[in-house]
């Protein structure tokens, strides 16, 4: 499992949703793989999870989020945020 699904996977245990997203998830992932950006937004469009794409962590504290997850070069990281 390479890092984008990795970190997509973890993404969707942050958010804490449902046994029948995360089978689906898993599913897609063995099945088409996560290879870039675009590979996880289609699953997350395709699950309908909602998600906002923003250019600088300094606008984060602009937004209510439960899972930021953050794109580079070598791939994703997900990390969960304490809501206030």
């Amino acid at each position: 499992m390479n890092n984008f699904e990795t970190a997509a996977l973890k993404s969707l245990r942050l958010l804490d949703v449902n046994s029948n997203i995360d089978v689906f998830a898993n599913q897609w992932v063995e099945e088409n793989g996560l290879a870039d950006l675009q590979d996880y937004l289609s699953m997350l469009d395709r699950l309908n999870v909602p998600y906002r794409i923003i250019s600088q962590d300094m606008a984060l504290t602009q937004y209510d989020y439960k899972v930021s997850v953050y794109v580079s070069d070598s791939g994703l990281t997900a990390t969960s945020v304490a809501m206030p």
